[in-house]
């Protein structure tokens, strides 16, 4: 600030003259100087706030992309897994019904080792009574998946809405507004 004042008084004095208009017009330079540096000030403040919101919003598109590839994929495989899950136990209950039938009819032995090994082959674990299936675990894991992503994009509309606030707010603050008008700074809606 003294610094500006001194060069315009010396410029001044430069032209050869201390007159009172000298004078007026280097007093003038410094007040001309401190409004120029608030106006940018705040013009690049509104800028940033601006950017902010831009940005928040851009995190919000990301995550309900996110959403939209990742929940349809998460879906199908839970529900192929769920299909091998209920065609393993339609086919257990099969091999309990044939082996009743062998137990019966001992002709029916062959066709019931062949049927019985490709079950196995299918489970390939270890069978006692009943396998030990994941599909409860499966849809319990998709399920708090999407609910953490549903409250990734809940903390992100939060951020936006600050942020938008935030800017609409300082859209409608003195020096601000004759900025903000003068420069085409448009409000922005909440989500």
């Amino acid at each position: 600030f003294s610094s500006v004042v001194l060069t315009s008084l010396l410029l001044f004095a430069n032209v050869g003259s201390f007159s009172p208009y000298d004078f007026l017009l280097a007093s003038l330079v410094a007040p001309l100087y401190m409004f120029c540096m608030v106006v940018a000030l705040h013009y690049n403040d509104l800028v940033f706030l601006r950017q902010r919101s831009d940005r928040d919003r851009a995190n919000i598109d990301v995550a309900l992309k996110k959403r939209k590839n990742l929940i349809p994929h998460w879906q199908s495989v839970v529900k192929g897994y769920l299909a091998h899950e209920q065609r393993l136990q339609q086919h257990l209950v099969k091999l309990r019904e044939a082996h009743k039938t062998v137990l019966a009819d001992p002709t029916f032995l062959p066709r019931y080792e062949n049927f019985e090994k490709a079950v196995l082959a299918r489970i390939q674990v270890k069978v006692e009574q009943y396998p030990d299936l994941q599909g409860e675990k499966m849809v319990g894991d998709m399920m708090k998946k999407i609910s953490a992503l549903e409250t990734e994009i809940a903390y992100l509309r939060a951020g936006y809405n600050n942020s938008v606030t935030q800017y609409n707010q300082r859209l409608n603050t003195f020096p601000d507004v004759f900025l903000a008008r003068y420069f085409r700074f448009a409000p922005y809606i909440l989500l």
